[in-house]
């Protein structure tokens, strides 16, 4: 186990040295000063040469690179050009908001998803079947921040019952669960479309096994052949949707906080690129490619215990 996760840790560090080596290149030779991006197109030109140079924009680009990874390896992901506040302090000012909506989203995915696709699929082909289908399938049709915008209007709006934008006090826990509700129900209700159907085809494909019918045929109650072989293999794949999406839903929590006015690290990308700060978009990158390589490595652990005979060299 410790060489599993030894080596995921290798892979997940060589990965984010691509990504950062990726973007630091692809935002400097994109074609866009970002000296002319902060101060607008009525800068002059002499304006533009010493903002350049206070940024350290003069020097060749191998430099700025050593700098620029110099300062990672120390923990410094530099200030923002458009406020020169640190872009460390910035993240982590909104990183819970982000991680409280991605964490309790994936939760109510897997707590509602699990069960329907599990029914649907040992109830298949009867009226209950249907439904479910029919539920995750116009589920699956809408995008999330059209479910975020329904239940605005139905729960935030019109019967009053939760806050209607903000992220709330997070030092004060009914105010943080109140303004989370929503958001991160509209972001789990679309991840949990996706598992159920999953979930069901998982159920139904290992319903067909051989050593299904051999362990009814032995006498084994339905329950323990549900519980201890069916359902065990079948988090294999929910396992692996639940790390694909954990990944997909960081991203597409950027909408929802939108929807919802809530602060986050997606809206914080989406000013900074308004405004050509690429030293903010620098360090969000950072954090969405740390958050998808743990994931992805808990995922691979994760995998061991659930099937034994999956293993890793």
């Amino acid at each position: 186990m410790a060489r599993l996760i030894l080596s995921r840790l290798l892979l997940m560090f060589m990965a984010m040295f691509v990504v950062m080596t990726a973007m630091f290149f692809g935002i400097r030779l994109g074609g866009t000063d970002p000296a002319i991006a902060i101060q607008g197109s009525y800068a002059t030109a002499e304006s533009v040469a010493l903002l350049s140079e206070s940024l350290g924009l003069d020097k060749p680009l191998w430099q700025q690179y050593v700098m620029y990874m110099t300062g990672l390896l120390r923990g410094d992901l530099g200030v923002s050009l458009q406020n020169g506040r640190p872009v460390l302090q910035q993240i982590l000012q909104v990183l819970p908001n982000t991680f409280d909506l991605t964490f309790w989203g994936m939760v109510i995915g897997v707590v509602v998803g699990v069960p329907l696709g599990f029914i649907s699929a040992i109830k298949r082909n009867t009226m209950w079947d249907q439904i479910i289908r029919v539920c995750t399938l116009a589920s699956i049709s809408m995008p999330p921040f059209i479910i975020a915008y329904l239940l605005l209007i139905v729960f935030a709006i019109t019967f009053r019952m939760f806050p209607v934008n903000g992220g709330g006090d997070l030092d004060d826990l009914s105010s943080r669960a109140s303004h989370l509700f929503l958001p991160a129900m509209a972001l789990g209700l679309a991840v949990a479309a996706y598992i159920a159907r999953l979930t069901r085809t998982s159920v139904l494909e290992i319903m067909s096994r051989d050593f299904i019918r051999t362990a009814r045929a032995k006498g084994l109650s339905e329950y323990r052949v549900m519980s201890r072989h069916v359902l065990k293999l079948a988090w294999v794949g929910i396992v692996t949707l639940i790390g694909i999406y954990s990944a997909v839903s960081i991203g597409g929590s950027v909408a929802i906080e939108l929807v919802f006015g809530r602060p986050g690290v997606g809206r914080l990308v989406i000013g900074a690129i308004s405004q050509g700060d690429f030293t903010v978009i620098q360090g969000a990158i950072i954090f969405y490619a740390a958050f998808v390589s743990i994931v992805n490595m808990i995922v691979d652990v994760t995998y061991t215990f659930l099937d034994p005979r999956i293993r890793y060299t």
